[in-house]
């Protein structure tokens, strides 16, 4: 058994079995309900065609999935592969368009954009300073006259667009790519934070490292080219994202540069 949790809020080990092979077991430390969303969203996805783990055993307490051979992608590795970062994007469009997000329960995937959660998060953490550092790139006012602007403007409407499935944690070790065969594959992993929502917010930790790049155009074009509000909200929602890593980083500088470069 190999311990593959990294400081995550769940435990993650990889094992092997006799029926299945390599699988992975996922205990999840509190949220209990992170066993539901990820048995609920991997079926989904396997009907609907993107690539992701499946489940094969599962209880009230754990699961257990089939293993996607592979690597995390990376800039390093795979910055020059462009087919990688189109596929990606493919891969997001089928997920986004998994039919149902509109009627589907709060209780399984958590509150609807309807309310907005995401700027409840950024309340509580800009509420005060924080200790927030903004160098001289960016001050905190600018950055509240902007999302209290962005934020008028929604007030009127559920979301950008119509709520879809999100994965919300597409981050880089949620992306696994595997190039043993003639064809790269391109797989999404770990649905534990799923919910529903504007798809352009799960565009938004991509945009963070990608924002203004070849791969994030290929990205782009994969999921089936992006109209410029949708590339407004995709910078919103990496704002406000980052906004929030920051004040929870015991060293922001990264975060600061990435959000004076969107």
């Amino acid at each position: 058994i190999v311990d593959m949790s990294k400081g995550c809020d769940q435990l993650v080990y990889l094992t092997e079995c006799i029926e299945h092979g390599k699988v992975v077991i996922k205990i999840p430390k509190e949220e209990k309900d992170k066993v539901e969303k990820q048995l609920i969203m991997s079926l989904k996805a396997s009907l609907h065609g993107v690539n992701s783990s499946s489940v094969v055993h599962h209880t009230n307490d754990f699961l257990v999935e089939t293993y996607i051979p592979g690597e995390s992608i990376t800039l390093e590795k795979h910055g020059d592969s462009m087919s990688v970062w189109y596929k990606l994007g493919q891969q997001m469009k089928l997920l986004h368009s998994i039919p149902g997000a509109s009627g589907y329960s709060n209780r399984v995937l958590g509150e609807t954009c309807e309310k907005f959660p995401i700027f409840s998060t950024y309340s509580e953490k800009m509420g005060g300073d924080g200790g927030l550092v903004w160098d001289d790139m960016h001050r905190k006012t600018d950055i509240d006259q902007y999302l209290k602007l962005m934020l008028a403007k929604t007030t009127s409407r559920e979301c950008h667009q119509p709520p879809v499935f999100l994965h919300y944690d597409i981050a880089f070790d949620n992306i696994i790519v595997d190039s043993r065969g003639d064809d790269t594959t391109v797989s999404l992993i770990d649905f534990a934070d799923a919910g529903m929502g504007d798809p352009m917010e799960d565009f938004a930790f991509l945009c963070c490292f990608l924002y203004d790049t070849p791969q994030f155009e290929h990205l782009m074009a994969g999921y089936g080219g992006l109209t410029l509000e949708d590339r407004m909200w995709i910078e919103f929602y990496c704002v406000v994202w980052l906004t929030w890593a920051l004040s929870g980083e015991d060293k922001p500088e990264r975060r600061a540069r990435q959000l004076s470069v969107v």
